[in-house]
């Protein structure tokens, strides 16, 4: 009898475990995990990383994240430009704005989009719908000669991105972002990782707007699990 109300149970239940993801997106998220420690990566509780950002001048960059908040600074004739996202909203402090020196950013925008995505330690593709995440699986495709998975990421604010993740490494290679302006896109091409502590971490980044280019990043220090000040991220 016991025998029977198992075979009961699973055959109640296998279905509805595994309709959680559909067949290839488990595959990609599984794979992508495997491939970047998981169990390293909930143990992150900060990351301090450090770069140049080429444009139309290179300039110095410092990024701080600890728990779930971002912080970018730079210098630009030696006035001090920053972006803040505090865990909900976004801000950008700029020393050569005509208004107030600090801005207070749409959901939509591609500065909060990027904020709130970089915010998260582990990445949207780790733990999605704890997130309010939703990943929708689009198929394989090539860019540039390379195979990769194409996944929709809508995040809680409804924004949408896109990510590419290689079918052999299972490394995002490239991701999209659709802003609120009518037929813009952005892109970022990413061309590196290193390998720290068992984690790739993305060090070398191209982003086009609508295929022109903006700007290239060099990321040539990161560190992970620092100290940090929860004052850093108030205005």
């Amino acid at each position: 009898m016991k025998y029977k109300m198992l075979i009961f149970w699973v055959f109640i239940l296998l279905p509805l475990l595994s309709t959680t993801y559909p067949q290839d997106l488990s595959t990609v998220l599984n794979n992508y995990q495997i491939k970047n420690n998981i169990s390293k990566l909930r143990k992150l509780t900060s990351l301090r990383y450090s770069g140049i950002r080429s444009s139309t001048e290179e300039l110095s960059f410092n990024v701080i994240i600890c728990n779930g908040k971002y912080r970018f600074e730079t210098k630009i004739d030696d006035k001090e430009y920053i972006e803040l996202f505090d865990g909900s909203q976004g801000y950008v402090i700029n020393p050569f704005s005509d208004k107030n020196n600090v801005q207070e950013l749409e959901i939509s925008s591609l500065d909060f989009i990027q904020m709130s995505e970089s915010s998260d330690l582990e990445g949207y593709l780790v733990d999605p719908k704890k997130k309010g995440i939703r990943i929708e699986y689009l198929g394989k495709t090539r860019i540039e000669d390379k195979s990769l998975y194409k996944l929709k990421i809508i995040t809680k604010e409804r924004n949408i991105i896109y990510y590419y993740v290689g079918t052999d490494d299972f490394l995002i290679w490239q991701k999209d972002y659709l802003v609120s302006l009518p037929d813009t896109y952005v892109t970022v091409s990413i061309h590196e990782y290193s390998l720290i502590n068992g984690i790739y971490y993305p060090c070398y980044l191209e982003t086009r707007k609508n295929n022109k280019l903006l700007n290239i990043i060099h990321i040539n220090e990161i560190n992970i699990n620092i100290d940090c000040d929860d004052s850093l991220f108030s205005l």
